[in-house]
């Protein structure tokens, strides 16, 4: 209920201002991630620090975010979904929220192993806190690169099942995290 006493139909603007930047930094991380080996080792290595830096900041914006949720929950699923949709929403949002607090985390112990200078933007150093260890960062590039991949899946059900409220059934669900949108 909002201050009013009626039900909250959509998200407010701090929640869907942490969704979009983080949606936003999220998708262009992916993309970049995807043409790292395409890159010379000189490339690679700024592209890291500049990708170091987003996720840093996807994390930053997570523990916000999580921390704003916690004290301002989302409004009530539509009726008309059934509890199969609901339990699937819930489930999609929860492994979102442990998927990218956890890639960043899995990002910062692979700058601790790598034998390369890895500094967000160039603020502080992530790699000296650990040492190098080539066994070490596989594994954790293994498990950062599989968390990226589920996560993009994990965008695309999620993208995909907005578009299908919004274009096929014709509810509100995708107009409660929009922007602009008017409920």
């Amino acid at each position: 209920m909002n201050q009013a006493g009626t039900e909250k139909t959509g998200y407010d603007a701090i929640a869907k201002t942490l969704h979009w930047a983080i949606a936003l930094i999220v998708l262009s991380m992916l993309i970049f991630a995807w043409q790292l080996d395409d890159l010379g080792d000189a490339e690679r290595v700024e592209m890291i620090k500049f990708h170091s830096g987003l996720g840093l900041s996807v994390l930053i914006l997570m523990v916000l975010r999580l921390l704003w949720r916690l004290g301002h929950p989302p409004p009530a699923p539509p009726p008309t979904l059934s509890r199969w949709q609901r339990r699937a929403s819930v489930s999609v949002h929860r492994a979102f929220y442990l998927l990218l607090i956890l890639q960043p985390v899995l990002g910062m112990l692979l700058a601790g192993s790598v034998d390369y200078s890895v500094s967000p933007f160039g603020w502080f150093e992530l790699s000296t806190w650990m040492s190098d260890d080539p066994d070490r960062a596989d594994w954790l590039l293994a498990l950062h690169s599989t968390n990226a991949n589920i996560i993009a899946l994990l965008a695309l059900v999620h993208i995909g099942a907005a578009l299908w409220h919004h274009y096929l059934k014709k509810d509100n669900v995708l107009r409660r995290m929009l922007p602009f949108a008017k409920i």
